[in-house]
């Protein structure tokens, strides 16, 4: 290879966060998205979504935003990766699916509809 050849770079700007395992018929619906994005005054931040629209705050709250049109607001939803991950973990298990369920709930339902049909007496 000579020096004037370009080498391929590859980078992570997405994570998935989620208490339930990626192949769990329920994942989607408790799973948070910590993406790379840009800011006109961050050049590079993370932000943790919900749905891919929807950023979280530093206090767990989702909202759609004005996106980028203030410091403000930038600076309550845009994060350097690690705080993005950090929050995102810290809130993945207490999410709720739109049912009010939380992972919890739909590991155990399932977890009793498979023992009543192990053991119908």
């Amino acid at each position: 290879m000579t020096d004037d050849t370009l080498r391929a770079l590859v980078r992570a700007t997405r994570y998935e966060v989620s208490p339930l395992p990626p192949d769990d018929p329920a994942a989607r619906d408790f799973t948070l998205t910590v993406e790379e994005r840009r800011s006109i005054w961050r050049s590079v931040a993370w932000v943790v979504t919900v749905d891919g629209h929807r950023l979280m705050d530093r206090d767990g709250r989702f909202e759609y935003g004005p996106y980028g049109t203030s410091e403000e607001w930038i600076a309550a939803h845009y994060f350097d990766e690690k705080t993005a991950l950090d929050l995102a973990t810290e809130y993945a298990p207490t999410l709720r699916n739109w049912r009010g369920q939380a992972a919890t709930d739909v590991l155990a339902a399932r977890a009793a509809g498979l023992a009543e049909e192990a053991d119908p007496a």
